[in-house]
């Protein structure tokens, strides 16, 4: 590396630059059945650069990968095509960080055994799921990551981190009476949890069994609508987004500080954060692609926006402080357990096609693939219908459980209650 940045401080027209190195390595097992179709290893190493280019008040950019078997006459075409790219960019001229503070390192559990040893725990884990007589898992993959990055620029930083991390995809069936169902689930994970990961897959296994018996109803549906955590993370990305530094930059963004997210709360008040490390987040990372090291921020406080977020260029246009780009949420929870959310009436959706969160156009819907109607006596899986309320209306009733999960780069309340929904 030390010769490449060489090479880019003898080129007159850098006036700065990043290098990024990831080193990525991964075991990967594929399943059929039950039965081991593949297991293979990868070790792969990637360089980025990006080289910046002043003129006058603009400053352009460019990205290019770097390959161990370039000689120098191509490396140095390389540079020289990318520095001509860049000077066609004209951005508001912003500098590049020279943050170069200590970075802590995240552990996680994974990192006690080597990548082999933890594809084997996982494998364990599935195992010891129980199958019904109709169900299985038509095929499972699963992939361990070791990722490593280190990071330096013109400006001084020289900073390195490794985060590790697990994939499990798996398609669960239900096979009865000469037809099937299919479910797809995707579960990331930076810890390993055998009975998380037991859980996870039983929860799939029963919902596609939900969705082997669903009904399309021919009765009028009367409930608030229930969202497990993934399906709500839409609601909480579509308002963070908002308080991002471009969004405020471009002057894009609905809400600023000291709006209310919600006018009237009944329930439950909003308060959410972003943060470098969550444990058991998948995407945890203790500085973003600019070197920025990351520290957590409250957005949110009692529904009151209180700040705004972003990276490293938007920062330096507002005048302000970068966060950088924070990879996680964090949501608080509510005042009820999943038990008292779930003892009235409700319906309880499992999949959508897509939940759509419109702050602009105050929506928020979508068509149910599948999901549970509890009518106070018993519980029926349902599917084909669609949800829709006004975004507004719906986040003043918002009602979150007790009890957290985490779930790819979010902990939030496991269970969340939304009331002045239609259901048709």
């Amino acid at each position: 590396m030390m010769n490449l940045e060489n090479l880019l401080k003898s080129f007159n027209e850098i006036s700065d630059y990043r290098i990024i190195n990831k080193h990525n390595e991964s075991v990967e097992m594929f399943y059929v059945h039950e039965s081991i179709e593949t297991l293979r290893s990868t070790d792969t190493s990637n360089t980025y650069v990006t080289i910046y280019v002043k003129n006058g008040e603009f400053l352009g950019e460019a990205t290019f990968e770097v390959f161990d078997y370039l000689n120098d006459e191509e490396l140095n075409k390389l540079i020289s095509d990318n520095i001509f790219r860049a000077s066609l960019i004209h951005n508001q001229y912003y500098e590049i960080p020279s943050d170069n503070s200590l970075i802590k390192h995240n552990k996680t559990n994974i990192e006690d055994y080597s990548l082999k040893n933890v594809i084997k725990k996982v494998s364990h884990a599935l195992k010891g799921v129980e199958l019904e007589n109709h169900s299985s898992l038509n095929a499972t993959e699963i992939f361990v990551y070791k990722k490593n990055i280190h990071i330096v620029n013109s400006k001084g930083i020289n900073k390195e981190d490794t985060t590790y991390s697990i994939m499990i995809e798996a398609i669960p069936t239900w096979t009865e009476n000469n037809e099937s169902v299919e479910l797809y689930e995707q579960y990331n994970t930076s810890e390993i949890n055998e009975e998380n990961i037991k859980a996870e897959i039983k929860e799939c296994l029963n919902n596609v069994k939900a969705r082997y018996l669903a009904i399309k109803p021919d009765f009028k549906l009367e409930a608030p609508v229930l969202l497990h955590i993934l399906d709500a993370e839409e609601i909480y990305s579509a308002i963070t987004a908002e308080l991002n530094y471009r969004a405020v930059y471009s002057e894009s963004n609905y809400y600023k500080l000291n709006d209310l997210i919600q006018s009237n709360p009944l329930n439950d008040k909003l308060n959410i954060s972003l943060e470098s490390f969550i444990n058991g987040s998948s995407e945890n990372r203790s500085f973003d692609g600019d070197g920025i090291t990351l520290s957590n921020i409250k957005l949110i406080d009692n529904s009151k926006v209180i700040n705004y977020a972003g990276d490293n260029r938007f920062a330096y246009y507002l005048g302000v402080k970068p966060t950088g780009t924070l990879p996680n949420i964090f949501v608080e929870n509510g005042k009820k357990t999943v038990s008292e959310l779930m003892n009235e009436p409700y319906l309880e959706c499992l999949s959508f096609s897509g939940l759509q969160v419109d702050i602009y156009n105050d929506y928020i819907g979508g068509e149910v693939r599948l999901a549970k109607y509890y009518d106070g006596e018993k519980i029926i899986p349902v599917t084909g219908i669609s949800i829709s309320g006004k975004l507004s209306d719906v986040l003043n009733t918002i009602e979150l459980s007790k009890e957290y999960e985490v779930k790819n780069n979010i902990k939030a309340p496991k269970l969340i209650k939304l009331s002045n929904m239609n259901i048709f």
